[in-house]
């Protein structure tokens, strides 16, 4: 487990009864909702095409929607006891395998 995913853990811990406990379900879609938040967040900065607003009263602060995309992936991970350094370092081995050193 990374320190960032034990921060998280100790982080829910801290605030049982005051903090939802979703299953890992929940939790994938809270992880999506998430994403989703970092899309419209660009969309409000001007990135992309589209003139689209799904909240103007909400200041698009990108560093505060990956901050929540990383906790709920923290969370996803520790539902199922996976070290996210491990599982990058072995990502990484298998695309560099495939692709070769770049």
């Amino acid at each position: 487990m990374t320190e960032d995913q034990l921060i998280v853990k100790w982080l829910r811990k801290d605030l049982e009864g005051h903090w939802p406990h979703p299953g890992p379900l929940d939790t994938w879609v809270f992880l999506v909702t998430e994403i989703g938040e970092v899309g419209d967040a660009m969309l409000r900065l001007g990135y992309g095409e589209l003139e689209y607003l799904r909240n103007s009263q909400k200041d698009p602060d990108i560093k505060h929607e990956l901050g929540d995309v990383y906790l709920m992936l923290c969370t996803l991970a520790n539902h199922f006891d996976i070290d996210l350094s491990e599982a990058l370092e072995e990502r990484a081995a298998h695309f560099k395998e495939k692709y070769g050193q770049l």
